[in-house]
């Protein structure tokens, strides 16, 4: 599952269960892992980082790794998109 929002992973922590939103509820429905933004996201690198993301897991990749490679492609690329802001509010949380 893949949640390309704005602060998919939640904005709320609570003891014993960290941030909870749309990535705790899709992990607890039974999503095996659920790719999410820590904050905003970029509407101009999200899609993309999620282009790469999914020809990833197209060939084969991991979701981790597909996530992995392709926010080294924004990091390795020219211009703007190298900067952590535009791909480093997502991340992957997986269930137990």
């Amino acid at each position: 599952m893949t949640i390309s929002a704005c602060d998919g992973v939640g904005k709320r922590a609570y003891v014993g269960e960290g941030l909870v939103g749309l990535s705790w509820a899709f992990l607890h429905a039974g999503a095996h892992s659920v790719i999410g933004a820590l904050w905003e996201a970029s509407d101009d690198s999200t899609p993309r980082l999620m282009d790469s993301l999914y020809s990833g897991i197209q060939e084969g990749d991991s979701p981790a790794a597909a996530l992995r490679k392709a926010k080294l492609t924004l990091l390795h690329g020219d211009g703007k998109f190298a900067a952590p802001f535009y791909w480093a509010p997502f991340q992957i949380y997986t269930a137990r």
